[in-house]
């Protein structure tokens, strides 16, 4: 596999940033404040706080995917979940990739 060409920021579009990123650094901080703080998304203290309880569990390899149902495997990439459509509601581990984001990746379009 080839390494990712520089591309256009995803703010100006006139800037060429490196693989790896999305904002040049005159855009970023604008970026940022859209985006809000991690309390504002969601992962405040008390998410946080689930996120460590889990810790230990998830990697023993105890703790099934809450979005696929299989295993998530001691070392493997893993988020606290939220749900879909109340994100107040209680979390539980899902596989980084494949489940948590995909899914976050497809509510977004």
């Amino acid at each position: 596999m080839s390494p990712r060409a520089p591309h256009q920021c995803s703010g100006c579009r006139t800037v060429s940033v490196p693989a790896g990123t999305r904002f040049c650094s005159a855009c970023r901080p604008a970026q940022a404040a859209r985006r809000g703080t991690t309390a504002q998304r969601g992962y405040g203290s008390q998410h946080q706080g689930r996120r460590k309880d889990w810790t230990r569990s998830v990697a023993a390899g105890l703790v099934d995917c809450r979005r696929c149902g299989e295993r998530i495997k001691p070392g493997e990439p893993w988020d606290l979940g939220h749900d879909d459509v109340d994100r107040s509601r209680p979390s539980a581990p899902e596989h980084a990739r494949q489940c948590n984001r995909r899914a976050a990746g497809h509510s977004a379009h």
